[in-house]
């Protein structure tokens, strides 16, 4: 199949990559909040994992970062350009849950918060499509874990993301046309390409 219009009916599977989503945009999310803060990569983990890790000391600095949810736009603009291909975009919200644990965790939660201000920071995440839209708190409070009180922030951070995927729908290049006229004479012909 050579998954194009011309093959109707069929489905038609998209030409372009989607956007960073799942465990590749948790990837994103981590490397930022290991480049802003100074907590290790191996102690910001994915918020859920097939096979959790076990916890840091109660007096480890770390983060589980993850979506929580996405909110797409009701409305898809769809549009065919001359090359034969249609793009589909939808924008969405994207919402994600930064946990900060451990001594300085309100101080990682604010840090990773003012630096999502700074535009050489913003300029990292434009890459895999993700603009900044607000943040909260964090939210300062303790989580009890193996009969030991950590202390924990949350964070939640709200981004604005366009996923436009492509389809390879045909052009008309050209079709037979009869035209009537009102006094019932008909003129047959080919519409040539372009017109």
């Amino acid at each position: 199949m050579t998954n194009t219009s011309a093959d109707w009916p069929s489905y038609l599977k998209p030409t372009t990559d989607a956007p960073a989503d799942d465990m590749a945009l948790d990837g994103v999310l981590q490397a930022f909040v290991v480049g802003v803060t100074n907590i290790p990569g191996s102690l910001v983990r994915p918020r859920w994992q097939p096979t959790p890790l076990p916890e840091p000391e109660v007096n480890t600095d770390w983060c589980a970062i993850g979506v929580t949810d996405e909110q797409p736009n009701e409305n898809v603009a769809i549009v065919h350009d001359l090359s034969g291909r249609d793009f589909a975009t939808r924008h969405e919200r994207i919402t994600a849950i930064a946990t900060f644990y451990g001594p300085s965790a309100r101080a990682n939660a604010k840090r990773l918060r003012n630096a999502l201000y700074v535009q050489q920071n913003r300029d990292m995440l434009r890459v895999p499509g993700l603009a900044v839209f607000d943040t909260s708190g964090p939210i300062g409070t303790a989580e009890l874990i193996n009969m030991a009180w950590r202390r924990r922030a949350d964070l939640t951070l709200r981004f604005n993301r366009s996923d436009t995927q492509s389809y390879t729908v045909e052009n008309i290049l050209s079709a037979p046309m009869v035209v009537t006229t009102e006094d019932g004479a008909t003129r047959s012909f080919v519409s040539p390409q372009g017109s």
